[in-house]
């Protein structure tokens, strides 16, 4: 049986529990982790890297949006960092080995030197956000824009949920309810369309 598949019958398909000494109860599986997931900036979505259906591990990048001027001010920042740092270097070395400069001007290139260092952080994180990245390992339930479509900050991009462990949800009669025992073995008919699956 394949994920996409597997998938589908977790999340749309109704299910009948059958105990050994209850009656069937009619219900619905839900997956133990279920998450969607979107951008905290406005962009063009670039590339999708993953399909509905598909296996996604923790980290994996499914979308991203348009970038490339997050890509080049990251590069500027990250060109003035270093030579902010060399600038630093010398100045200090020059004020260890002659008293050339005063230190005030040494603090001052120091400064300036921390400051370029946490402004190229700054536009890596930039970047990083336009990457919608999976939190969890599972399977991708859902993509809601495709390539060249506009997003909002916040609004949902991907669904990504976790199937290989669910819970049961049901309305059980009371009477029947109380034959069931924590760590019983239940059995789970998946309605699949042709003939029951049966799960236990």
């Amino acid at each position: 049986m394949n994920a996409r598949l597997l998938l589908l019958l977790f999340l749309v398909a109704p299910f009948a529990m059958v105990a050994a000494d209850a009656p069937t109860a009619a219900g619905i599986t839900e997956p133990i982790l279920d998450v969607t997931l979107s951008a905290p900036v406005s962009g063009i979505i670039s590339l999708r890297k993953f399909n509905e259906g598909d296996l996604v591990k923790e980290g994996d990048v499914i979308l991203e949006l348009d970038k490339k001027l997050e890509e080049l001010e990251a590069e500027r920042r990250k060109l003035v960092a270093v030579q902010k740092k060399s600038d630093f270097d010398s100045t200090a070395l020059l004020f260890k080995n002659t008293k050339g400069v005063s230190k005030d001007e040494l603090e001052k290139k120091e400064v300036e030197s921390r400051v370029a260092t946490v402004e190229h952080e700054m536009s890596v994180e930039q970047l990083r956000r336009r990457h919608v990245a999976a939190p969890l390992s599972g399977a991708i339930a859902e993509i809601f824009l495709h390539v060249g479509e506009a997003c909002q900050p916040y609004q949902p991009l991907v669904r990504v949920v976790d199937t290989r462990r669910c819970f049961f949800v049901s309305n059980v009669e009371a009477k029947a309810a109380a034959n069931l025992k924590l760590g019983q073995t239940v059995k789970l008919e998946i309605d699949s369309g042709t003939a029951p699956v049966a799960i236990e």
